[in-house]
């Protein structure tokens, strides 16, 4: 795949969250970034769409690297992710790598 080529380590160490036993576990944020740039390459205008096209196309799901039989992501999680990314700078750090 082309995105694995992409070097994301600083968006990935900066947006980890800590492992805790108890409570959900969030979606790992690679994926996250993987499907919001196929947002872009696929030209899905917006996130529901995004979010839809995940829940009907397992083969696009998997491609970016979300689990194929566990929950898609929502909008609310999208958009909290485009909030905090948007907050750092560490993928304008990763692109200039």
């Amino acid at each position: 795949m082309v995105l694995s080529q992409l070097g994301f380590s600083n968006v990935v160490l900066s947006l980890s969250r800590p492992e805790y036993k108890r409570g959900p576990k969030g979606h790992d944020p690679l994926p996250l970034l993987y499907a919001l740039i196929a947002m872009q390459l696929e030209k899905i205008p917006n996130i529901a769409k995004l979010v839809d096209r995940l829940k009907s196309d397992h083969v696009f799901r998997y491609n970016y690297g979300l689990n194929v039989l566990g929950p898609v992501p929502s909008t609310s999680t999208f958009s909290r992710f485009l909030n905090l990314i948007s907050k750092s700078e560490a993928l304008e750090e990763d692109f200039k790598q």
